[in-house]
């Protein structure tokens, strides 16, 4: 059985009546954080969704319409954005799926270039020399 457990990934809606209805932003689809989901909370998705996470992932894997439609409503979900699964019909083939651009480090341990617009650094000379 193979799961979709790459690196994370985002997506976006493209088609013009899902991002009217839902924005065009970017979302996350994070198989590795789904299954580190406690067990009820799981047993709630799959009871909502109508398969098991093991089969929403093999979908997901075979990139069948079921499989996309289950990643792209529990990503939301995942963020706190509730849709009502019996509602959520997207246009799930015309969205856009690539890698999670990758983050600067935060302290690449050198210090910043001084801006052009910045004051000059004052002399380290005395200034009654």
């Amino acid at each position: 059985m193979a799961f979709d457990l790459s690196a994370p990934m985002r997506w976006k809606f493209t088609a013009v009546d899902d991002v009217a209805a839902f924005g065009d932003r970017w979302w996350m689809w994070d198989g590795r954080a789904l299954i580190r989901l406690k067990g009820r909370e799981l047993i709630g998705i799959e009871e909502t969704i109508g398969m098991s996470i093991a089969d929403l992932l093999e979908k997901l894997d075979q990139r069948t319409t079921l499989g996309q439609l289950g990643a792209l409503w529990l990503s939301m979900h995942m963020a706190g954005h509730e849709v009502v699964w019996a509602d959520f019909d997207p246009t799930v083939y015309l969205t856009v799926w690539e890698e999670v651009p990758a983050e600067p480090p935060l302290d690449s341990g050198q210090d910043p270039e001084p801006d052009a617009s910045s004051s000059p650094e004052p002399a380290t000379e005395s200034a009654t020399s």
